[in-house]
């Protein structure tokens, strides 16, 4: 139902519909409100299609790093500390050196030659590190992140560099040789012990990983190749002191855990860098006792550092035994001087298997490259030319090949030795196909024959010796030499100097040193002979 008062509606709603309706009868009394009319959207106008602006400023350029300023492009750089990076100097007045934690205009390393701080932001590894280390201060050593850092912190920073500076005052005083007073007593300086001032914070430092730390048995299983772990956002680096190292090795060689070692070698990082530069030499030799030529070979000529650059004649004869063989000493070294002064017993290696003549050949003649003590030697070329003047098991001396294969193998001797590009030393496989024991021995003697071009080598009648009953081979070797008379003639002279000056020499050997002689003494009068009367 609805009725009016005052000239408006009135709505009653009743719930008469519903079942209990005689106990409980209600109404809603609704009230209809008058709507101004000023109140509604007006009708537009002329006047709405118009905007008229009266003022206008720039946003405001709140304190930013230099790298986010709007007003002056930044260019990022890694590492880059000498001179500023393409206008990174330029500076609004509201930048801030990231480093310096304060306004560029204030930064006094904003443009220096050796650190220039325009160039940093936070996207470096490098600029990132430096700023903790200078905001940080003495409290780095502490693995303190800069949101960790509170007053009392800071505080007790100031006082730890206060202390530093009064404790470093009094130490130069003391090597000065003024002595302290304390107690009214006169006290001696010592001269002799001399340290530094932070010795005590190396002293309590020193932190020995246990053996089933997380990061030291991953990178022993090969897990992780990097010796870096991320834990709870900090970064965890396996770094351990030179005597930890030295032990840790000790005790894996002890267990024959040889691989193992050879991880944690390229992995972990320490304080004494040619102590362990020593150790990383050693990874070929540890290889070996693994039984994993291959690898060690690879270990052996690496693209930086290569331990074959640093190997003596010694060691070279000692790893080439070990690659023939397949056997070696169980040694205890730490030093690859080491592996050259010992007299034990050479026994198997487990599960290794001796190399082939043309790999053994690749070895010595990529040492030899590589390391002038190995290439000037004269007991490393005898012991070369020993392993490749006979078949493999026989003591007899190779037959000779056909003179085309001898004509046709000087140039492709020529290119494999000469050939510098290539680090690995490539020989053809064609080159081995008909006669492969002949091919190697020719390769070596040629690199013989340059070596002699070189220089002279002393002494000479041990590696002419070696070439025992081959004298194909030898003949190849003095025609090679043909080509160089002034060197030659050297070369003949040396020979007849030792001769002269060798006491005892087996019959068979000698035989052999004065054919050699006499074919070098007719190569050269033949020589002599085209250069005075020519064809």
């Amino acid at each position: 139902m609805c009725t009016t008062a005052d000239s408006g509606e009135i709505i009653i709603l009743s719930d008469d519909d519903d079942k209990d309706c005689e106990n409980d009868l209600s109404c809603l009394i609704v009230e209809v409100e008058d709507v101004k009319k000023t109140d509604c959207m007006p009708a537009p106008t002329a006047l709405d299609e118009d905007l008229v602006v009266t003022f206008s400023r720039c946003a405001e350029v709140l304190p930013h790093a230099r790298y986010d300023c709007p007003i002056h492009p930044f260019t990022a750089t890694d590492c880059e500390t000498g001179v500023p990076v393409a206008g990174n100097q330029l500076f609004c007045d509201q930048c801030f050196c990231y480093i310096c934690d304060k306004l560029a205009s204030s930064c006094v390393m904003w443009c220096h030659s050796e650190m220039c701080h325009c160039n940093s932001h936070k996207k470096s590894p490098f600029w990132h590190n430096l700023r903790n280390t200078a905001l940080l201060g003495g409290l780095k050593p502490f693995n303190l992140t800069l949101s960790e850092i509170d007053s009392h912190l800071r505080c007790a920073e100031m006082m730890l560099q206060n202390f530093r500076q009064e404790l470093s005052e009094q130490f130069s005083s003391f090597v000065k040789g003024k002595t302290l007073q304390e107690i009214g007593l006169p006290l001696l300086n010592m001269q002799g012990l001399v340290h530094e001032c932070n010795i005590m914070r190396v002293c309590s430092s020193l932190c020995v990983r246990l053996w089933d730390d997380v990061l030291l048995v991953a990178v022993l299983k090969g897990q992780n190749v990097s010796g870096v772990r991320k834990d709870k956002g900090k970064k965890d680096i396996l770094i351990e002191q030179i005597s930890v190292v030295l032990l840790r090795t000790e005790l894996l060689q002890r267990q024959c855990r040889y691989r193992e070692l050879c991880r944690y070698l390229r992995v972990v990082q320490t304080d004494d860098s040619s102590i362990f530069q020593q150790l990383q030499d050693l990874i070929p030799f540890f290889m070996c006792m693994h039984g994993d030529f291959t690898s060690a070979l690879t270990s052996l000529f690496p693209s930086v550092n290569a331990p074959a650059s640093n190997l003596s004649p010694h060691s070279f004869l000692f790893y080439l035994r070990i690659f023939e063989t397949a056997t070696a000493p169980k040694l205890m070294v730490i030093r690859p001087a080491q592996l050259s002064c010992s007299a034990a017993k050479w026994e198997l290696i487990e599960s290794a298997v001796p190399l082939k003549r043309a790999e053994l050949v690749k070895f010595a003649l990529r040492a030899q490259r590589c390391c002038c003590a190995v290439y000037t030697d004269s007991q490393c070329w005898t012991s070369l030319l020993q392993i490749v003047n006979t078949h493999r098991g026989s003591l007899t001396a190779l037959p000779a090949p056909s003179k085309q294969f001898l004509h046709e193998a000087r140039d492709i001797v020529n290119s494999i030795l000469l050939d510098r590009q290539n680090s690995s030393l490539q020989i053809p496989r064609f080159f081995l196909e008909m006669y492969p024991d002949q091919a190697l021995l020719l390769l070596v003697t040629a690199a013989l024959g340059l070596r002699i071009r070189d220089a002279a080598l002393s002494p000479t009648l041990p590696v002419l010796s070696a070439f025992k009953d081959n004298v194909w081979a030898f003949t190849w070797l003095c025609d090679n030499l043909s080509s160089s008379e002034e060197r030659l003639r050297s070369f003949i002279q040396e020979i007849t100097r030792e001769m002269e000056n060798t006491a005892e020499c087996p019959g068979r050997v000698v035989d052999i040193l004065k054919q050699t002689h006499l074919q070098l003494s007719c190569v050269l009068k033949t020589m002599h002979r085209l250069q005075t009367h020519p064809l």
